[in-house]
């Protein structure tokens, strides 16, 4: 009878094994594929313990993150712990697999907020799990609308951080994200389009280390180049430019033409901020009154070739 039960339990397992290695392995077409498995566990270890992530913050942030936000999670992360009390195996071993998972989360140095939903969602089910027994305990009403209430607070923050404070760098869950200055790009692109609809085919150029979330934004503008002040395009003038602001000088050196210029912030914790350039030729009605706050420089005379009047 035992060795039956061992056998059955083993057949779970290797049927997992097998669909790891059929799907990683390109449908058995790429054997070499299986080693990515392994290597994506290993690149993420790196970063989680290196300390070069630039995302490294102390074990309790999780915990300062879910006093801000998660008020229905932070109480199931504490209904988990007494869940040992509850005659339910199911119960008892998703408690042991979520707190778990939150001590592995609190020991890696690596913390971004969007890790939240790889461990999170299971103390929902013990916010829940918890307000019925003391529903049933203690009393229906009192606990039942403490829990509504719970849930519409939250849920009345999350609406305000989504709709409203989503660029807000005040907000600890907005991290990293793309900031509304963006549309300093974006808005006078689009009006260009709905005057000539062929404006998505013309030149513009991204000279900066970081290209997030331009990558996207832009991804159905062909003629778009990408890359840093070491490799930038030639000719350099365009319908627009997005320079970082380190090779500001370098590159205003090689522009010929007048543009619009700004200061741009694409995205929430960057190093440094970029500067915008809009053809003032193409950008001219956009701006009306407006003088472009480039102008190239004048380039030396050339030494005449004419002999000097006697």
């Amino acid at each position: 009878m035992g060795s039956q039960l061992h056998a059955g339990r083993r057949w779970p397992v290797a049927v997992g094994i097998a669909a790891l290695a059929f799907f990683y392995s390109g449908g058995l077409l790429d054997p070499s594929g299986v080693r990515g498995f392994f290597q994506a566990y290993n690149k993420w270890f790196s970063t989680g313990t290196a300390g070069e992530s630039g995302h490294e913050k102390p074990w309790y942030y999780w915990f300062e993150l879910l006093g801000a936000y998660e008020w229905p999670v932070y109480l199931g992360v504490v209904a988990a712990l007494v869940a040992w009390l509850k005659r339910s195996i199911f119960v008892r071993w998703l408690a042991i697999g979520s707190v778990g998972t939150l001590v592995a989360y609190s020991i890696v140095a690596y913390k971004t907020p969007w890790c939240l939903i790889s461990w999170a969602w299971p103390f929902c089910l013990f916010f829940g799990i918890a307000t019925e027994w003391l529903m049933q305990q203690v009393d229906r009403w009192v606990f039942g609308v403490l829990a509504a209430g719970l849930c519409v607070l939250s849920a009345t923050k999350a609406n305000r951080l989504n709709f409203e404070r989503y660029a807000d760098e005040n907000e600890p869950y907005v991290y990293v994200q793309t900031t509304t200055e963006i549309n300093k790009l974006l808005d006078p692109l689009r009006w260009q389009l709905a005057q000539d609809p062929t404006s998505l085919y013309r030149m513009g150029h991204v000279i900066q280390p970081e290209h997030h979330p331009l990558l996207w934004l832009l991804a159905d503008r062909p003629n778009v180049t990408m890359g840093d002040q070491n490799a930038a395009p030639d000719p350099l003038d365009g319908d627009w430019l997005l320079v970082d602001e380190t090779a500001r000088d370098r590159i205003e050196e090689a522009l010929k033409e007048s543009y619009f210029r700004e200061q741009v912030q694409v995205r929430g914790m960057a190093p440094d901020r970029s500067v915008l350039y809009l053809r003032a030729s193409d950008f001219g009605e956009y701006f009306p009154g407006r003088s472009p706050e480039f102008q190239p420089r004048s380039p030396s005379p050339l030494p005449s070739t004419e002999p000097p009047p006697p």
